[in-house]
């Protein structure tokens, strides 16, 4: 996976004090992140809220395109988020499903991304069930198998999943495929991507991926603020979204408060 440069740029080239400002920003905000006790840069991505907030919020669609396009390895142009993460019951007595953050990309292809602090000891089944309500939302009565649409489960664990011990690397790609011809993919339709937080400092890093390196470092530690600027990620686009919401808007300010007590 070849890194991509999609910083931000702006349409007019003539514009250069408005891209000296966004530098300027990037630097302060460097330098805040390293020296500052300010409470806006120690709120924990991780957290349940301020994660939906910065990847799933309706006016951050550019955040979320270039993190889901460092992952799947493509250049993704069209995003909509989704307000709408409570799956959908067939009948009265089905279990609810409640994603984190729902996306439709370009052709059509689904998107679950989770951020799961707690081991429940169940993830994996969840997930499935997840995946499973997705897939089949996309097609009613009178429509050809052939509409399905692909969907893709993005699952990151703050903790280490049992059954992976034996993997050393962070991140791990899953597939419907032949058990004694692993090369051979039954079907794309299902793409689970897992990542393993706790692994991530620890193990060898793929140079080829700096951009999905950079926005795991993001989520895993706001320590090392510099790594991800210089990954040339819209980096100002993520803290102008925290100010805003963080200063403006009266319940969300007082969510985050709380949720900054109890990280």
């Amino acid at each position: 996976m070849g890194q991509k440069d999609i910083s931000y740029k702006n349409k007019n080239s003539n514009n250069t004090d408005t891209n000296n400002n966004i530098n300027n920003n990037l630097n302060n905000l460097q330098s805040t992140a390293e020296v500052s006790t300010n409470n806006l840069e120690l709120l924990n991505p991780k957290q349940d809220y301020v994660f939906k907030r910065i990847f799933g919020h309706k006016g951050n669609e550019d955040v979320t395109k270039e993190f889901l396009s460092a992952i799947l390895n493509q250049n993704i142009t069209k995003i909509d988020l989704d307000n709408s993460t409570i799956l959908d019951k067939d009948i009265l007595t089905d279990k609810v499903g409640i994603l984190d953050i729902r996306a439709v990309i370009d052709d059509g292809t689904n998107c679950d991304i989770e951020m799961q602090v707690v081991d429940r000891k169940d993830i994996e089944k969840r997930i499935l069930f997840y995946w499973s309500k997705m897939y089949i939302s996309g097609i009613t009565q009178g429509y050809y198998y052939d509409q399905l649409k692909k969907t893709v489960i993005i699952l990151i664990l703050d903790y280490k999943l049992e059954k992976l011990s034996k993997i050393e690397h962070f991140i791990t790609n899953w597939q419907i495929r032949e058990k004694d011809y692993p090369k051979t993919v039954l079907t794309d339709v299902l793409d689970l991507y897992i990542f393993e937080l706790p692994k991530f400092n620890s193990c060898k890093l793929d140079t080829n991926k700096q951009l999905l390196n950079s926005w795991i470092n993001f989520i895993e530690s706001l320590k090392d603020i510099s790594i991800m600027l210089n990954s040339k990620i819209t980096w100002h686009k993520i803290h102008n979204t925290r100010l805003k919401f963080l200063h403006h808007d009266s319940n969300d300010h007082q969510q985050v408060w709380l949720s900054r007590i109890l990280l």
